[in-house]
């Protein structure tokens, strides 16, 4: 398996950041480069070409941060901002476009949820990805 390029969907939740640190330290072993992928789900009230759309800010303060994240450890990262009406979508296209090798998913598992529910967009990316999919998931917090 060759890995020169890796696409991670990055919003900034606890389980984002740890499980950035880990791919900083993978895309630096296998010398590929990391591209993370904020995606603005847009609202049917707004066009998806609208400038100025709900969680813009957020977006960029979160994708600062993440540059941040991935300095500390060593790492660089290319980041960008897309907007779509879902973000599956919007994450398998950019892997094509980039050329991407592998996509990188950090999971959260709901502790309210029993089971491990991926969700729609995690689904939609391992059903149309162009390339391999790497789905991690933190360790449920043990029971109190």
């Amino acid at each position: 398996m060759d890995i020169s390029h890796i696409l991670m969907p990055y919003e900034g939740t606890p389980d984002d950041v740890e499980a950035l640190k880990v791919i900083c330290k993978v895309a630096k072993e296998f010398k590929a480069k990391l591209s993370l992928v904020y995606v603005i789900e847009v609202p049917l009230t707004y066009s998806v070409e609208d400038e100025d759309v709900p969680g813009q800010d957020e977006a960029q303060e979160i994708m600062e941060q993440a540059e941040e994240i991935a300095s500390a450890v060593g790492g660089h990262v290319v980041t960008e901002i897309l907007k779509d009406r879902e973000a599956g979508r919007a994450i398998v296209e950019q892997a094509k476009t980039l050329g991407a090798s592998l996509i990188f998913i950090a999971a959260s598992h709901p502790k309210r949820m029993k089971a491990c529910y991926l969700g729609s967009n995690t689904d939609y990316i391992l059903k149309k990805a162009p390339c391999f999919v790497w789905v991690s998931r933190h360790p449920a917090a043990p029971p109190p």
